[in-house]
């Protein structure tokens, strides 16, 4: 659901970024027919033909917003870097114990089989001294 949100304001506030970049970019034309029709809103000229009076009340305000737009983004590239290598840490940690595991129980393995054929020549060494016994008792006997 998180994820699906933060797409959503991603592609939000890219929306908002373009249109009001695209805004800026005709605010010299805005300008222009303010300033010829700026009876229609206002009792003075206030739209002169430098565009001093739009660029510091309007565009100034809104290319401000997209800097603030820009950084956030930017913020937001950084927190997704540091969880994608957060998980890259996990992910590795996890390789590297499950190795672990696997040597381990290899190495038990190992040791254990060593021991049974430890064991095994230990058994066919009691077994021919057992054998050779009988024989001598057996020998003794007759």
């Amino acid at each position: 659901m998180s994820e699906v949100l933060r797409h959503c304001c991603k592609f939000n506030s890219l929306f908002i970024l373009s249109v009001t970049v695209i805004i800026v970019y005709f605010a010299e034309s805005i300008n222009e027919w303010a300033a010829k029709n700026y009876r229609l809103f206002a009792r003075q000229q206030y739209f002169d033909s430098t565009g001093l009076f739009i660029s510091v009340v309007f565009s100034t305000p809104i290319l401000f917003n997209c800097l603030v737009i820009v950084v956030m983004w930017l913020i937001s590239t950084g927190n997704l870097f540091v969880e994608v290598k957060k998980m890259k840490i996990k992910r590795t940690q996890k390789q590297r114990d499950k190795e672990q595991k696997k040597d381990k129980s290899n190495k038990e393995k190992e040791e254990k089989e060593n021991n049974d054929s430890k064991e095994d020549g230990k058994n066919v060494e009691q077994k021919k001294d057992r054998k050779n016994n009988e024989d001598i008792e057996s020998k003794k006997d007759k």
